[in-house]
């Protein structure tokens, strides 16, 4: 292995509150092509894809925060998700049942989705958060090779998680929120 391909050590962290403008970037991204023109249907994978590297920044902040180390050069979820203390893992799965689960138009919403995509053969399962997780840690894989075909079938809940991480992180720092990096990395300017 050359001294290139080794991993560098930094001599700090990384600073927290810049992965989280990252993140909010991409998350900014995502809501403007969500209201993209018509045909919508163009927008939505490179609109998830986004999602998805939001959702990965988010936890990686909040790993950096709550450990004081960089978080590890993963990009599944689901073992990023592990880095995280209990209560961590618990708020997250509360915010994310409040966010679906506890509300009956969107529970709806999903069921009447997954019978449609049942219908067409592919295997959904219910929206928990165990299932989000383990499907958005594959999505970005699956997104990134959406012209391949795919027998498992694709289910995505990224958002799902992404606006969970997302309300974790502002709890603890709600001065961070609407913040995005602009210009040179070092810097962020505040959005009014």
């Amino acid at each position: 292995m050359s001294r290139r391909d080794k991993p560098r050590k930094p001599d700090k962290p990384d600073d927290p509150k810049l992965i989280f403008a990252y993140g909010e970037a991409y998350r900014h991204a995502a809501a403007y092509l969500d209201v993209a023109p018509e045909p919508k249907w163009r927008f939505y994978f490179p609109s998830w894809v986004c999602i998805a590297l939001a959702t990965e920044l988010y936890f990686k902040a909040l790993i950096t925060l709550e450990t004081g180390q960089n978080a590890r050069k993963d990009h599944n979820l689901s073992r990023l998700f592990r880095c995280f203390s209990r209560p961590r893992q618990l708020r997250m799965r509360q915010l994310f049942d409040e966010q679906g689960n506890n509300n009956p138009t969107f529970k709806e919403q999903y069921e009447k989705f997954r019978a449609i995509l049942n219908t067409r053969g592919v295997t959904t399962q219910p929206r928990t958060f165990e299932a989000a997780l383990d499907a958005s840690s594959k999505g970005f894989e699956q997104l990134r090779y959406g012209y391949r075909p795919d027998p498992g079938g694709f289910q995505w809940f990224g958002a799902d998680i992404c606006n969970a991480i997302f309300a974790v992180v502002a709890e603890i720092h709600p001065e961070w929120v609407n913040q995005v990096p602009l210009g040179p990395p070092t810097e962020i300017i505040e959005l009014k």
